[in-house]
């Protein structure tokens, strides 16, 4: 069930919602919880996981659900999206989830090494 503090993100296969969590100070704050994630889905492919904290999309600041969900207005889901994320261990991470347009056009340019790829020998 879709709800405003419970959104699904179906082009990009996740769910968040909110949760109080100790700030700095040792007082609750709200921060933006990822709820659930579609195995083999776009998020989890990026490394998404669930209990992950979203603290930015690209350089806005989310504090709750309604920050995140104003911020990814301003990007192309079918595409892109970049997220700072902090991992339930602690650590930072940005990572950037590639929407279906993005996959899809990689997958067509099939035949050229990835980008990553070492030269061959």
């Amino acid at each position: 069930a879709e709800s405003p503090t419970n959104p699904e993100i179906a082009p990009l296969g996740f769910r968040v919602k909110e949760s109080d969590a100790p700030g700095p100070d040792g007082k609750p704050r709200t921060i933006v919880e990822v709820d659930r994630v579609v195995a083999a889905g776009p998020a989890f492919n990026a490394g998404l996981r669930p209990g992950m904290w979203i603290i930015a999309v690209g350089e806005a600041r989310v504090g709750n659900v309604l920050q995140f969900l104003a911020a990814i207005q301003g990007h192309d889901l079918e595409r892109r999206l970049p997220l700072f994320v902090i991992t339930p261990d602690g650590r930072g991470a940005g990572l950037t989830i590639m929407g279906p347009k993005a996959f899809q056009e990689q997958q067509q340019q099939a035949g050229q090494p990835p980008e990553a790829a070492p030269p061959a020998p």
